[in-house]
């Protein structure tokens, strides 16, 4: 129950109470659940907690196995904490040109776990 509601409070845009929603999903065992992975991702990307989000998301994309939106996310959190090597690393096993196309917009090609130093 506490999962749907955090899913509904997702979609209304009530942050807080997703948090709220999925503290009670965790606490009654749901903690590895891919969509509260994904939902704690999200929520994360909404704070700007790019760290948070990219440890939330490479649970999500364990938990999920070649999920393309947890690649994406994770990807995406990468991005944004600066490491640009390494994206090729999470196109694998993607299938399909759209996949890989809707991978290289998320930021994916330029990700991974070398930070960038400009130079």
């Amino acid at each position: 129950m506490a999962l749907r509601l955090a899913a509904a409070r997702s979609e209304g845009g009530d942050l807080n109470g997703v948090g709220e929603a999925l503290d009670k999903a965790e606490a009654s065992g749901l903690s590895d659940h891919e969509d509260v992975l994904r939902l704690r991702a999200g929520l994360a990307r909404h704070r700007g907690d790019w760290a948070a989000m990219r440890d939330f998301a490479e649970r999500w994309l364990a938990a999920a196995g070649d999920d393309v939106e947890a690649r994406s996310a994770y990807a995406h959190a990468l991005s944004q904490l600066g490491y640009y090597k390494g994206g090729k690393r999470l196109q694998v096993g993607c299938r399909g040109r759209a996949e890989r196309r809707q991978l290289g917009r998320s930021g994916a090609s330029h990700s991974g776990r070398q930070r960038y130093q400009p130079g």
